[in-house]
């Protein structure tokens, strides 16, 4: 399993756990090292997220500049999925904690986009407008096994609490155990 990262405007670097520490090196307490594996140039912008999925260890998710990427681990070609040009820039992203194929994606504008893979794959879902400033943070949360929320911040600090439908919280049968296969 490897470390994904991104600072600033910088690509996606894919970096893997490297265990070649002498013990001269370990007498000094220097972490193990990390060599560069792969560097991505897929968003054209800061990227905002990282995010492993819930369900797949393998697969991870980024958001930045005007575009997401779906990664899967050990594909070294580049992203399983890579979005086209939003109309606004996105600013976070997030797994829903439920569905193996949804996440939420917050843009600049106010919107967030829902992203559902079963339903499309070259744009999102749905598109909700929260707010008329940038979306900063987006955190789905389970209530129940009924009921689902998520949180959203905007720009000017007020927290957006909406509930999540059912189709958007509740997997179909077999989603969950053979969407990324």
């Amino acid at each position: 399993m490897g470390t994904y990262l991104s600072i600033g405007d910088l690509p996606i670097l894919h970096c893997r756990n490297v265990n070649s520490v002498t013990k001269d090196e370990m007498a000094f307490s220097t972490p193990t090292a990390k060599k560069p594996v792969s560097l991505y140039t897929v968003h054209d912008g800061a990227v905002h997220t990282v995010q492993r999925s819930p369900f797949y260890k393998d697969i991870i998710l980024t958001v930045g500049g005007w575009n997401v990427a779906i990664w899967k681990e050990g594909i070294m070609t580049g992203p399983l999925l890579q979005s086209c040009c939003a109309p606004k820039r996105y600013t976070s992203g997030h797994w829903s904690l439920t569905r193996p194929g949804v996440f939420y994606i917050g843009r600049e504008d106010g919107y967030v986009d829902i992203w559902d893979l079963l339903e499309k794959t070259h744009e999102p879902a749905q598109s909700q407008n929260i707010c008329i400033t940038m979306i900063m943070y987006i955190k789905p949360w389970t209530f129940s096994a009924k009921q689902q929320f998520i949180a959203i911040a905007d720009y000017y600090g007020t927290l957006h609490i909406l509930e999540i439908p059912w189709t958007l919280s509740h997997p179909s049968t077999n989603e969950v155990s053979n969407f990324w296969l």
